[in-house]
C-alpha cells in the first residue's frame, strides 16, 4: 500500500514523499497505535548534501552508497532508504516526452533501482512539481501520467515531490502541489496502485 506524506521544510517550502512500493506493487508498514503512524519516518540516505548536482552524482558512486548502507550496518537499522534528489535527470525529456536519467550520469535506472533491491534497499527520486525542477530538470507538471508509469517500470519506491524550480503561469502555492499530487496519485492508481493519502 503507498502511503503519502506531507510536511514544510526548515525554510517553509511545503513538500511531499510519496512511497510507492517495490516496482508498484505495493509497500505496507508497520503502524504504532494507528493505522496512519508510521513506526518510524523514511529513513535512509539522500544524495543531495552528498553530491548536489556536482560531478560525483553517478551511477557507480549511488551505488557505493548503496554498499555502504548495507556493510556499515545502517540497512539493518532500518536506515533502507536510498534516495536521488535533483540532478539525476537529464536536462530535457526524451521525444515522446519521457522522463529519463542523465545519459552520462545515470544511463539505466531500472538497473539502479535493481543495484538498490539486491541490496534490500528502496530506490527513491525526485521530482517537481513544476515544470522545472530546482536545478532546471524536468518537473513532473502535466507529465504525472507519464512519470508515474515511469518510475513504475523502473521499480521505484519512493518520490520527493517538492514545489521548487518554475511552474506554469497560475501553477504557484500549495493548491497547485495538492492538484499535482491528487494527479500523480492517480496515475500511479492507474498504475494498479492502492493509495492512501495520510
Amino acid at each position: 500500500q503507498a502511503r503519502a506524506y506531507t510536511y514544510t521544510d526548515a525554510v517553509g517550502t511545503p513538500m511531499l514523499l510519496l512511497l510507492l512500493g517495490v516496482g508498484c506493487a505495493g509497500l505496507s508498514f508497520a503502524a504504532a497505535g494507528s493505522a496512519a503512524v508510521a513506526r518510524t519516518p523514511p529513513m535512509g540516505w539522500n544524495s543531495w548534501n552528498s553530491f548536489g548536482c556536482g560531478s560525483k552524482m553517478t551511477a557507480p558512486n549511488i551505488e557505493a552508497i548503496a554498499d555502504k548502507l548495507v556493510s556499515s550496518g545502517l540497512a539493518a537499522a532500518g536506515y533502507t532508504y536510498l534516495n536521488l534528489d535533483d540532478c539525476w535527470a537529464n536536462a530535457s525529456r526524451s521525444g515522446d516526452g519521457s522522463i529519463t536519467g542523465s545519459p552520462a550520469q545515470f544511463p539505466s535506472m531500472k538497473a539502479l533501482a535493481s543495484y538498490a533491491h539486491a541490496k534490500g534497499l528502496k530506490f527513491g527520486l525526485y521530482t517537481s512539481e513544476n515544470n522545472r525542477t530546482c536545478a532546471g530538470r524536468p518537473g513532473s507538471y502535466g507529465y504525472e501520467l507519464q512519470d508515474a508509469a515511469t518510475y513504475c517500470d523502473w521499480g521505484v519506491d519512493f518520490v520527493k515531490i517538492d514545489h521548487c524550480g518554475t511552474g506554469a503561469p497560475g501553477t504557484d502555492g500549495p493548491s497547485h502541489m495538492n492538484e499535482s499530487w491528487v494527479r500523480l496519485t492517480s496515475a500511479c492508481s492507474l498504475a494498479t496502485h492502492f493509495l492512501t493519502r495520510l
